[in-house]
């Protein structure tokens, strides 16, 4: 998904979140948020974000390398720092997929003395 597709659906969620809040009303009268803290920008790794429950590709690849390297990881909330490690998990084992498939291409062209090749599967 390109980079301004996911941004694209951060700003209709922090939106919808806000909207959401607004007319949130408990039994007893009291908000359970002000709008205002609705209404701060959210990073897409929140529970249910754009970033929590997309699939791993580059554009979470690199989007959660920048909260991670660039220190800003002391900027989220509870929330999103763990919608965070659940994209790195996510990144994980796409990367360990990726790898194992790449392992069975070399065992496959490389095969056992005196046995046939295996089809490539493709």
């Amino acid at each position: 998904m390109p980079v301004r597709d996911v941004i694209a659906q951060i700003d209709v969620a922090r939106q919808n979140r806000a909207t959401a809040a607004e007319q949130e009303v408990l039994a007893a009268g009291f908000r359970s948020r002000t709008p205002a803290a609705a209404a701060e920008p959210g990073t897409g790794f929140e529970s249910g974000g754009v970033l929590d429950v997309g699939a791993p590709d580059a554009v979470l690849a690199g989007l959660t390398d920048s909260f991670t390297r660039d220190g800003r990881l002391a900027e989220l909330d509870d929330d999103e720092l763990i919608g965070v490690m659940r994209a790195w998990k996510r990144l994980e084992s796409w990367c360990s997929a990726s790898l194992l498939t790449t392992v069975a291409e070399l065992a496959r062209r490389r095969p056992a003395e005196g046995t046939a090749a295996a089809d490539s599967g493709a």
